[in-house]
């Protein structure tokens, strides 16, 4: 027989989360030990689970109740009822949980310890091999915006001064969109690089796929990673290959740089070995997020589990671009809402 778990309970609490708020309680298990029992009104079964903290959910309708028990409540088969649901209350309370985490921030290696993930260049020819591309002409507009683009990246440390034998060049770009959103865009131009490198056949989902299993869902949260590709580190071996020069100074990644052929593979990679197991309400687009569930009370359960994911691998979120609990949204350019999509 399963024990009567005390009010406010450290045994029975919010699945990774902090103590709930409200008050649960147990009512002792109505099965033989070695029995089984089917899911009935709020009734959970549990089975011989080697964790010691054991995460379970199920779904009574459209109600979806959460707990973690300790391997000490857990003999067999046990049932435990708990009598109110276990959620954020509002959503306010999930955007003032964003806003205080540590998850927002502007600095895309703050957690780099984190994350095993790094990029190693494969080159193909010897390495003996030397990049060394022409710099492109500059005016003195471009030549300002490179120094504030240098300037920044330096200060968050992604990049460092370079005395590598390999160059490759950059470029501003201040087109249409960069105008609209009033700043610039530097580029590197590691074509050179990219065609001595061998490709990563790693599969990037397609839209349409991702679309398709989203649809039908009513409730969305959507988050963009700050700088995504920033939040990989690079190989020590690879650092000299990524030099690049920018107003007659030579500079080199310590992060994994936009433009390499393979960034998006491996970044895509990467989320895919996070997410993976949480496919039934995430869909991962390189640093795209969406989260999407049919009800409102199921949203927020999901939620708590993917600011979980973020948290535990040191996933920096843009807090500009979060969108949080919509029943209509934009995701890879299609609007959905109401299971319904239009391109």
């Amino acid at each position: 027989m399963s024990p009567i778990l005390d009010e406010i309970s450290s045994e029975l609490r919010a699945k990774r989360g902090d103590t709930p708020s409200i008050k649960e309680k147990t009512t002792e298990c109505p099965c033989e030990i070695t029995g089984s029992c089917k899911i009935k009104e709020a009734e959970i079964q549990v089975e011989n689970y080697k964790n010691s903290e054991i995460p379970y959910t199920i779904e009574d309708v459209e109600n979806f109740y959460e707990l973690a028990l300790t391997q000490t409540n857990i003999e067999c088969y046990n049932c435990i009822k708990i009598n109110k649901v276990i959620t954020f209350d509002n959503i306010q309370q999930i955007i003032d949980r964003l806003n205080k985490s540590s998850i927002i921030g502007e600095d895309p290696t703050r957690y780099w310890e984190k994350d095993p993930v790094i990029c190693k260049l494969d080159i193909i020819i010897n390495h003996d091999f030397i990049i060394k591309t022409k710099d492109i002409p500059y005016g003195n507009f471009e030549q300002e915006e490179c120094r504030i683009h240098i300037k920044a990246l330096l200060d968050l440390k992604v990049i460092e001064p370079s005395t590598s034998p390999h160059r490759s060049p950059v470029f501003i770009v201040n087109k249409h969109s960069e105008q609209k959103r009033g700043k610039t865009r530097m580029v590197y131009n590691y074509k050179r690089l990219n065609d001595n490198t061998h490709i990563d056949g790693y599969t990037i989902p397609s839209k349409d796929v991702l679309i398709n299993r989203i649809q039908k869902a009513k409730w969305f949260s959507k988050f963009d990673l700050k700088s995504g590709f920033h939040q990989v580190k690079m190989h020590p071996d690879s650092i000299k290959w990524t030099a690049f020069s920018c107003s007659e100074r030579l500079f080199e990644w310590k992060v994994m740089p936009f433009g390499l052929k393979n960034a998006p593979q491996i970044f895509q990679r990467k989320m895919d070995n996070i997410f993976g197991d949480y496919k039934d309400f995430t869909c991962t687009y390189i640093d795209d997020v969406l989260v999407f569930s049919k009800t409102k009370e199921e949203h927020f359960l999901h939620l708590k589990q993917v600011l979980h994911l973020f948290e535990k691998y040191g996933l920096i979120v843009s807090k500009s671009k979060m969108e949080i609990c919509k029943t209509h949204i934009s995701f890879l350019g299609t609007e959905i809402g109401n299971g319904k999509i239009k391109l």
